[in-house]
This record gives structure tokens, C-alpha cells and sequence, in this order.
């Protein structure tokens, strides 16, 4: 079909490795990065501060972040 291909693919572990979309990336040379690989290198040299669970996240994460804009930090919630 031609076009693009991307940067990197990331999975998580619900991908398995016989994949279609993977094993053609692989072919193509594109990296294929796990879920938490993408993720260390996305927030290396940064200060973070992670919101994991069930329920009350975007909650949590959205009251973290007033916290921390009232005390004077710039923050992507």
C-alpha cells in the first residue's frame, strides 16, 4: 500500500509477538518498543509523578496538579 512508516512501534503485553502489525514493523526495521521501555525514555530527565489504580485517577491526578500549580510547579496532568 505504500506510505510512511512510523518512528517506533510500542506494545503493551496484551500484543503478542506474532502480531501482524508487528511482525511487520520488525520487517521494516521500525523499533518495537515495549509499553514501559517507550516510557522510561519518554520521561527520562524529567520529575514525575504517576497516578496508577482501578479508580480516581483522572480525580487524583487532576488534584495532584492543583497542588503542585499552587505551590509553583508547571504540570501536565
Amino acid at each position: 500500500a505504500g506510505g510512511e512508516l512510523p518512528d517506533v512501534v510500542v506494545v503493551t503485553s496484551a500484543v503478542k509477538s506474532s502480531n501482524p502489525e508487528v511482525d511487520f514493523a520488525k520487517r521494516e526495521g521500525v523499533p518495537v518498543l515495549k509499553r514501559s521501555e517507550w516510557l522510561a525514555g519518554l520521561t527520562q530527565n524529567k520529575e514525575l509523578l504517576a497516578v496508577a489504580g482501578t479508580h480516581g485517577k483522572t480525580t487524583t491526578s487532576a488534584m495532584l496538579a492543583w497542588c503542585l500549580c499552587e505551590i509553583g510547579y508547571d504540570v501536565t496532568a
